[in-house]
């Protein structure tokens, strides 16, 4: 019995080893056979190729963009148990993701559904010094857990301390590998060895592996730090500026759920000891590090990965298409095949292997265009996506990227190559077989028409959401930003180095490099704002109107600017009411202040807001907060200071001249940057060396960020302009492959007719009549096409509203002027076809076969 079983195993087994052989063999025979047809048409398949290359490249392009910011883990330890403090307004997250000091110690000593809690902060420079001149390096300053929660390995030495994190503690440092290699010359041993930071010696302690990725949690326009401090931060602070990014580890158990209750009750235990802190309306929250990280580039990339997917099945249908038209063309080859003794079975293997051929060859040329396409997204002008910035080197060709890829170009081969294959299979033997059969194709025919609708659909909706957003972006690009950028060329320098923490400093050195600029021939006004040029704000504060009670109509912060008396002049913004700063506003003489149009109309209505006096930062602490208050001496137009899409907020203006000591100190600790401003009276950078050398000599400082305001403005709309250009560069690549799939549709089903064309001639037809039945056939199509393509339209309007600008989600424009255009491109590509059909000579049709 036993020695039975084993001989039925033994042949079972023999049977399916059989069975494999056969089937490899057939496998082998398929492809040899597919490259014997290859070799007869090649212009034809490498048609397909080249046609599934561009729509499998441009997915993996973008599933390789995707994977690295969206799905890809974060490079950290455990980094879904990392979750983020984060600010609320109304109960919404807060737009950005910085929170004060008394917000982090309350949350770090209440939470316990939260461990290893760090504050840290990147973005300012620091003078060090090893020679004569000052060197500017980027600095992060983090508290005493940053490198045990980010998983952060010290390679030589220790982390800091608890005492050493402590406020005035010892002056200890940690650098990075990359500045001890390059600007310390990798000497050892460097722990105990002593840098020059702003005039103080600051003792290293540690040195950071290479290996360490800050790009996830640093701010987008942040240098990665060269060197890292201790935060040590003053855990009675009441200063209420929100620039600590904050986060911290889940407990084992703990959901996200859970630790967002204790967030809320550490923002009620901060409203009991600081009420003017934390106002009724605001909150915090925590949400996820990796949500946080990529909630900004997230629509974008869904909405381009969208964009490709429309574009890899216009590709697929196109391929179908040619595929069928091949497949009629083999009908009688395949009859003959099916005669002596192919099964239909047979038959479908040998076309779909041909279609994944095809898919494979495709994905080979397909890797190719999304290493290229990858490189060319990330280099497109403002795009800058967390984690990997716009650095193509971040993005590796992983086992994931392969995987999809491959994936794709199995899904796609089986997706086109079944319906010829079905199609093709089903012959008629008979018709196919006698002379002059197999001219009619009527159920190839009606697919192949369909395969060209449904092409025409998904360019026209693709088209029509980039028609919406090229008008948005046109409506964005025409808001008046409230100033006049104009011929003004901006550069900033950081206040780096103890000599500026005190408000004398930083005022004479704005006088002086004011008065230096202004002497230049060719400049017609300069300026400076310490607070950063409009449209890249610096800081907000709360403000108490006096002899008003602090109420919540009151409580929410408004834009703080430090500027020169020139500022207004120099960017054009309108005096509306009162007066403008000028020399009586100097430190020493009573405080004033300007407000802008939204603040009045907001907080005044109809009375007179220059009887009135203001106080910054009122009961906050700490260094920011002005006891005196300011008189509001004029009102100035509106400026948008944050993106063009957003209205003008509150605005007070506090002349820099009367910046108090407490907060030039608290500027100059945490990175702030004067930015200077000239209007020139030609064109800005045919003087910025010339401004740089005076800029730098007035200063002693490098100089940064050379821009003109109008780039400045350009900025804050680049990311609308990418979402126009991707969506709009998609559409148009899969509306030229609908119209190819038109064009070759016409095209074979007139050289089908080309016999029914002659007998219609010979009967009598005039040309001009066949011109229009083919013309009329193909606009049939469209037609259809386009119908189908405005109804998914009007979904897809639906999902990019939140993108839109000045622009309705049903735009009439969009959906009236797409179709237009998409019926002409359709009807030149008809026009080919018509014409050739009607040239057919009739006798020479009438002999054909």
């Amino acid at each position: 019995m036993l020695r039975s079983m084993s001989n039925l195993r033994h042949f079972d087994y023999q049977h399916q080893h059989a069975d494999a052989l056969r089937w490899l063999a057939d496998l082998g025979q398929d492809i040899r056979y597919f490259c014997h047809v290859l070799r007869r048409t090649p212009g034809l398949y490498a048609a397909m190729i080249l046609t599934l290359a561009l729509g499998i490249g441009a997915n993996t392009a973008v599933f390789s963009i995707v994977n690295a910011v969206l799905l890809k883990p974060l490079p950290y330890f455990e980094p879904n148990h990392i979750v983020v403090l984060v600010n609320t307004i109304h109960g919404r997250i807060a737009e950005g993701l910085a929170v004060s000091a008394p917000k982090f110690t309350v949350w770090r000593q209440t939470s316990t559904a939260v461990g290893d809690v760090t504050a840290y902060t990147f973005g300012r420079t620091l003078d060090v010094t090893h020679s004569d001149d000052p060197e500017p390096i980027p600095v992060g300053r983090v508290s005493l857990d940053f490198f045990r929660l980010f998983g952060a390995r010290i390679t030589q030495g220790r982390t800091f301390t608890a005492e050493e994190d402590r406020p005035g503690g010892p002056h200890v440092a940690i650098i990075s590998d990359a500045y001890w290699r390059s600007r310390l010359g990798g000497r050892s041993p460097i722990i105990g060895q002593t840098l020059s930071l702003d005039g103080d010696r600051f003792t290293i302690v540690g040195v950071l592996d290479a290996s360490f990725d800050v790009e996830a949690i640093k701010p987008s326009l942040a240098l990665d730090p060269a060197v890292w401090l201790p935060l040590q931060i003053d855990p009675e602070s009441a200063n209420d500026l929100n620039y600590l990014l904050v986060a911290g580890r889940l407990r084992p158990g703990v959901s996200v759920a859970a630790a967002r209750v204790q967030a809320a009750l550490a923002a009620e235990a901060v409203r009991r000891t600081l009420p003017a802190v934390m106002s009724v309306d605001n909150g915090l929250s925590i949400e996820p590090l990796q949500t946080v990280v990529v909630r900004n580039a997230r629509p974008l990339l869904i909405l381009l990965w969208s964009v490709v997917v429309f574009v890899l099945l216009v590709a697929c249908a196109n391929v179908t298409n040619l595929l069928l038209v091949r497949a009629a063309a083999r009908r009688r080859e395949i009859a003959v095949r099916v005669a002596t003794g192919a099964s239909q079975g047979r038959i479908v293997r040998q076309l779909l292997t041909e279609g994944l051929v095809l898919a494979t060859a495709g994905s080979a040329v397909g890797l190719a265009v999304a290493i290229a396409g990858t490189r060319m997204l990330l280099s497109v002008q403002g795009w800058k996506l967390p984690r990997i910035g716009g650095d193509s080197s971040r993005i590796p060709l992983d086992w994931h990227v392969l995987l999809f890829t491959i994936v794709t170009a199995a899904a796609t081969g089986i997706a086109f190559g079944l319906v010829p294959a079905f199609q093709a299979a089903q012959v008629d033997l008979a018709g196919t077989l006698k002379p002059g059969g197999g001219s009619h194709d009527a159920r190839g025919s009606r697919t192949r028409s369909l395969l060209v609708v449904c092409e025409v659909a998904l360019a026209l909706t693709l088209l029509i959401g980039a028609a919406m957003l090229i008008r948005s972006f046109v409506a964005l690009r025409q808001v008046r930003p409230g100033f006049d950028g104009n011929r003004v060329l901006t550069m900033q320098t950081a206040v780096i180095g103890r000599r500026f923490t005190r408000a004398q400093e930083l005022t004479e050195l704005a006088s002086r490099g004011v008065r230096r600029l202004n002497a230049l021939a060719d400049v017609e006004i300069a300026a400076i704002s310490l607070t950063g040029p409009p449209l890249e704000p610096l800081a907000a504060l709360n403000v108490g109107i006096v002899g008003r009670p602090r109420d919540d109509e009151y409580s929410y912060p408004v834009h703080w600017n430090l500027v020169s008396p020139e500022y207004f002049e120099t960017l054009k913004i309108p005096l509306l009411i009162g007066r403008r700063f000028d020399d009586r506003d100097r430190a020493g003489s009573p405080g004033v202040v300007l407000i802008n149009q939204a603040m009045a109309k907001r907080y005044w209505r109809d009375a007179d807001p220059l009887r009135d006096s203001l106080v910054i930062a009122p009961r906050i602490g700490g260094e920011l907060e002005e006891t005196a208050p300011r008189r509001i001496i004029g009102v100035v137009g509106d400026v948008r200071q944050y993106e063009l899409r957003y209205e003008p907020r509150a605005s007070v203006y506090v002349p820099l001249n009367q910046l108090p000591d407490g907060q030039a100190a608290f500027l100059n600790r945490f990175g702030a940057s004067l930015t200077w401003m000239i209007r020139t009276r030609d064109e800005p950078y045919l003087l910025a060396d010339t401004i740089q050398r005076e800029v730098r000599a007035a200063s002693g400082l490098p100089v940064v960020k050379i821009r003109s305001m109008n780039e400045v403005s350009a900025a804050s709309t680049s990311r609308e302009g990418l979402e126009m250009r991707l969506v709009a560069v998609f559409g148009a690549v899969a509306l030229v492959l609908a119209v190819i799939g038109l064009y070759g549709v016409v095209s074979y089903s007139v050289e089908r007719r080309r016999r029914e064309i002659g007998i219609r001639m010979a009967l009598g037809a005039e040309r001009r009549q066949l011109r229009r039945m083919v013309i009329s056939q193909a606009m049939k199509m469209t037609s259809l096409g386009v119908a189908v393509g405005l109804v998914g339209s009007l979904g897809l309007s639906r999902l990019i509203v939140a993108l839109l600008f000045g622009v309705e989600p049903y735009d009439g424009v969009s959906f009236v002027a797409v179709p237009l255009v998409v019926a002409t491109v359709a009807l030149g590509a008809a026009w080919l076809p018509a014409r050739r059909a009607s040239a057919v000579d009739p006798a020479i049709a009438l002999r054909a076969e």
